[in-house]
C-alpha cells in the first residue's frame, strides 16, 4: 500500500476549499483514541458514502435476510430470538448515535442493552432518541469498558474492523458472552486500510466515467474524475484504527465460533464509486434508480470472481 495517492491530494484540495483545514489540522494528535473519537461523531459525518443512500440499504437487506424491506434485525428476530421468554440480555460495541441499538430494542426481545461509543459525542446523541431503562448507552472504548455481564447476544455494526489485536479481542468476547450465545457482525472485511485493489478500482472507475458532469463532490463541487485506493499516511493520521485488521476477520471468527450464517453484501465496486458523491442518489428518482440498479448489477458481476468486501455474519459461542 502506497504511502501518499492521488485521492490524498484531491482530499486536502477539498477540505483546503472548503473550510475543512480545522478538521484536518485536528487529527494532528499523538493519541490514537483521541483521533478515532474525532472521525466518529456520526452525526456530524456528511451524506458522501454508500449506507446514505436508500436504495443502497434496501440492496443489504435483499443480499442479507432476502426482503429489501427486512432489516438484518427483524430477520434476526424472526430467525433467533423467537422463542426467548424472560428476555435477552446484548452488548453492542460501537453503536454510533444508537439507530441500531434502538431497533433491535422494538422488537421486544431484550430486557437489558447496553451500547458502548468511543465517540462521546454520539453517546450524547444516542441518550437524546430514548428514555428507556432498557437501554444504556455509554462512552466507552472496548478495551476499556468494564462489566460483571455476560450476554446472549454481542453485536458489532461497523465496528469489529476498527479493532486490532482481533485474537485478544475474540478472547474477551468469549469471556463476554454466555454459552451457547450469539455474535452477530455486520462489517468492512476487505482489504486492510481500505487498500483496494487494481481491478476494483478499473472497474469503478469505467462505471464512474459514465455518469454526467453534474455529479459533483458533496466538499468542492468539483467533478469526481477518479478514485483511488487512500495512501497508508492519511489513513493513519486520520484514524488510525480504520480497517486495521480487517481482512482477518472472517477467517479468525471461523476459528473460535461456530458459524451460523455468513452473507457478503458486496462494497467492492459501491463503496469506491459512490464515495463523495453519495448525496445525489439519495432521492429515489427515476435517473438515480436507472443509475444506481445499473451499477448494482455491475457489481454483482464483478462478485461472481471476488470475495465481498463487506460480510453479515451470526456466529455461535462454543
Amino acid at each position: 500500500m502506497a504511502w501518499v495517492t492521488y485521492s490524498d491530494f484531491i482530499e486536502l484540495r477539498e477540505k483546503l476549499r472548503t473550510s475543512k483545514l480545522s478538521f484536518f489540522l485536528g487529527k494532528f494528535s499523538f493519541d490514537n483514541k483521541k483521533r478515532v473519537a474525532s472521525n466518529w461523531n456520526a452525526h456530524e459525518l456528511p451524506p458522501t458514502n454508500w449506507w446514505n443512500i436508500p436504495m443502497v440499504r434496501k440492496r443489504w437487506n435483499e443480499k442479507i435476510t432476502g426482503d429489501s424491506s427486512k432489516s438484518y434485525i427483524t430477520y434476526c428476530a424472526e430467525q433467533y430470538f423467537t422463542h426467548v421468554e424472560d428476555g435477552l440480555k446484548m452488548l453492542s460495541i460501537g453503536c454510533g448515535t444508537g439507530t441500531q441499538e434502538l431497533e433491535f430494542l422494538n422488537t421486544g426481545k431484550f430486557k437489558l442493552i447496553e451500547a458502548i461509543d468511543i465517540a462521546e459525542g454520539n453517546i450524547v446523541e444516542a441518550k437524546k432518541r430514548t428514555s428507556n431503562p432498557i437501554l444504556k448507552f455509554i462512552h466507552s472504548s472496548f478495551e476499556r469498558f468494564e462489566t460483571s455481564e455476560k450476554y446472549d447476544v454481542i453485536l458489532f455494526y461497523s465496528s469489529l474492523h476498527h479493532l486490532k489485536n482481533l485474537e485478544g479481542v475474540v478472547k474477551r468476547i468469549k469471556q463476554l458472552l454466555s454459552p451457547n450465545s450469539l455474535l452477530i457482525i455486520h462489517e468492512y472485511t476487505g482489504p486492510n486500510r481500505i487498500a483496494w485493489q487494481v481491478p476494483q478500482l478499473n472497474f469503478s472507475n469505467k462505471l464512474l466515467a459514465q455518469l454526467p458532469d453534474n455529479k459533483r463532490t458533496y466538499l468542492s463541487g468539483n467533478v469526481k474524475e477518479k478514485q483511488t485506493a487512500p495512501g497508508n499516511l492519511r489513513m493513519i493520521i486520520s484514524d488510525p484504527s480504520e480497517a486495521v485488521e480487517a481482512e482477518n476477520i472472517v477467517n479468525i471468527l471461523k476459528q473460535h465460533f461456530t458459524n451460523v450464517e455468513l452473507k457478503g453484501y458486496g462494497g467492492n465496486i459501491l463503496v469506491p464509486l459512490l464515495k463523495g458523491i453519495s448525496h445525489h442518489f439519495i432521492e429515489s428518482n427515476e435517473e438515480n434508480i436507472k443509475y444506481l440498479t445499473y451499477f448494482f448489477q455491475q457489481e454483482d458481476e464483478f462478485l461472481k470472481n471476488h470475495q465481498d468486501d463487506y460480510h453479515f455474519g451470526v456466529y455461535r459461542n462454543k
